[in-house]
């Protein structure tokens, strides 16, 4: 068989889908179904409490151990969270230090030697105390931001070198390292108070101050190393979460939410009061079964064999008419969708349509053929039709064409004949073989009558 192009149009590939409304309502309904049913029992099997004692010794423990996982993210976080180290550009870091000078002739009760200095000694007990978490709890009361007397350490810290002490004082901006400046110089000179009667009289006077900017790679490594264990937190939290199977999960999440605040519990509550059916999955799974229903009508439509519309008839058979006709009133809005003009006086038209043909041709007999073979709807389409021609002969060929040789023998005598197809029952293939013997017979096609 030759292959024959054919063309769809849009209009009508959308009216062909509409037509199989009842498909449409079908998938519609079956796809409600599924994914309804399917959210119910999801949601349902979710909402049943599941107890510890449900768990093996094994599972409990592993439960346990992302319990613990989970605090240490929970902490590592916090800390990460507007800490203030990550808050430096290790490009340019504000660098003031204040170098002290201290004097004393502090002799231990001990000892009888005369003429030694012990100031160097003085001088390490203060940078002892800026070590110590007393001295961070103190500049760490001065409430800025994200200081934390973990981290204290890496942006003030002290040296001696005999009777010199050096501050050095690190922040974000000029600002920030001004004022961590003053809490440090006044929570040196309130230790030197608090001290003089333990370790004798001796001073402590602020020499020199000096300011400059600089690249820290410290501070980079300390930012990278927060950052890292945090990550390494999440991290490991996650790997534990995905070996868990449902039971697992849900006794996991169940102590997570008396870990955790008021409202997380509340919206923990709510999932867990979540109802069974939900409307949105539902509309959802409509549309889904809507679409598909859909697809598959228009892949039927476009990868089918069926005759759809006149052009599959004209590229077939170049010449002769072709001319719908409405077979039944419940038929007549298809019909529209074919913008087929009238129905009205259908009949005659044809009648007239055919009797004009024969008479071009000098012919006064025609014979009426189907490639499907002459169904009793079409038999009496063509009784109205012949009862509407004058002088001219339309004798029906019940049998399918395309399968009975001697048939198209006993047309050669007459060469010429009316299909008559059917919409979405005859065969564009079976059209097609049937070119092919009436060619080799000599038999022309005068018209064809589409039926819908």
């Amino acid at each position: 068989m030759d292959n024959y192009e054919r063309e769809f149009k849009l209009k009508e590939i959308f009216w062909y889908i509409i037509g199989k409304w009842k498909w449409l309502v079908a998938g519609l309904l079956i796809g409600a179904v599924l994914l309804g049913g399917y959210t119910a029992y999801k949601n349902n099997k979710s909402n049943q409490p599941v107890s510890e004692e449900e768990l093996t010794e094994d599972q409990l423990k592993a439960v346990d151990n992302a319990i613990e996982l989970y605090k240490t993210h929970i902490n590592m976080a916090n800390r990460a969270k507007d800490n203030y180290i990550l808050d430096f550009n290790t490009e340019n870091v504000y660098v003031e230090v204040l170098q002290y000078y201290i004097n004393s002739d502090y002799k231990m009760d001990y000892t009888d030697v005369i003429g030694v200095d012990y100031t160097a000694s003085i001088a390490e007990a203060y940078r002892s105390y800026i070590g110590s978490n007393e001295f961070k709890n103190i500049i760490t009361g001065y409430k800025m931001k994200g200081i934390d007397y973990r981290n204290i350490g890496y942006v003030i810290y002290a040296g001696i070198n005999s009777r010199l002490l050096t501050v050095t004082v690190k922040g974000v901006n000029k600002a920030d390292a001004d004022k961590l400046a003053e809490a440090a110089d006044k929570a040196i000179n309130e230790y030197t108070a608090s001290i003089k009667n333990i370790i004798g009289e001796h001073s402590i006077t602020l020499m020199t101050k000096s300011e400059t900017e600089m690249y820290d790679d410290s501070l980079l490594g300390t930012q990278n190393s927060i950052k890292n264990a945090e990550e390494n937190a999440l991290n490991n939290l996650e790997k534990a979460i995905k070996a868990f199977n449902n039971k697992q999960t849900k006794v996991y999440e169940e102590k997570i939410a008396e870990l955790e605040d008021k409202e997380y519990v509340e919206e923990q509550e709510e999932i867990t009061k979540k109802p069974l059916i939900e409307k949105k999955k539902i509309i959802l799974g409509a549309a889904g079964g809507f679409i598909f229903a859909a697809a598959i009508i228009f892949v039927i439509y476009v990868s089918g064999s069926r005759l759809r519309n006149r052009e599959d008839i004209k590229n077939i058979f170049k010449e002769g008419f072709v001319k719908y006709v409405v077979t039944s009133d419940d038929k007549l809005k298809y019909s529209k969708r074919l913008r087929i003009s009238s129905t009205l006086g259908q009949y005659e038209y044809t009648g007239r349509l055919i009797e004009d043909a024969c008479r071009q041709k000098g012919i006064t007999e025609v014979i009426a053929v189907s490639s499907i073979g002459m169904t009793d709807e079409n038999q009496k389409i063509v009784d109205k039709i012949s009862e509407c021609i004058h002088d001219i002969k339309v004798v029906c060929n019940t049998e399918p064409i395309e399968y009975c040789v001697d048939t198209i023998k006993n047309i050669s005598d007459c060469k010429y004949v009316i299909l008559v197809e059917t919409i979405d029952k005859s065969s564009v293939d079976s059209l097609g073989n049937i070119k092919n013997l009436m060619d080799n017979y000599g038999v022309n096609v005068l018209g064809s009558v589409i039926t819908v």
